[in-house]
């Protein structure tokens, strides 16, 4: 048994906490298009959260801003939240020391290439 929990932890990648936001980029993207599509919005900018919960567990969730065409005061946010993610599963040693020590490592969303 402990050669088959060995074998699947070395075939399972480990990400670092950029790596994590990268991963996500492209439903990132496909949310703000799906927006832009539905409701002749503008978006205007974004962050891309990554949270430590507890010594098992962080999530990632990131927040949409937009702003209608004929409402330049008003902004519109739209936020999405993972599941209850590993830590020892899912990130480098290195990544899971920086989230426990910051709790929160922000990254803005830029509007995508394509849209």
């Amino acid at each position: 048994m402990v050669i088959i929990e060995t074998l699947r932890n070395l075939l399972m990648k480990k990400y670092e906490l950029d790596e994590i936001k990268k991963l996500y980029s492209e439903e990132v993207d496909k949310h703000i298009i799906d927006q832009l599509k539905l409701f002749s919005n503008k978006f205007v900018g974004g962050n891309f959260k990554i949270t430590y919960i507890d010594e098992g567990h962080y999530e990632v969730s990131y927040d949409l801003y937009f702003k209608e065409e004929n409402n330049d005061e008003e902004c519109l946010k739209k936020t999405y939240k993972s599941k209850l993610l590993d830590l020892q599963k899912d990130l480098k040693p290195e990544a899971i020391t920086e989230l426990r020590e910051k709790k929160t490592i922000v990254y803005e969303i830029t509007p995508p290439d394509h849209y």
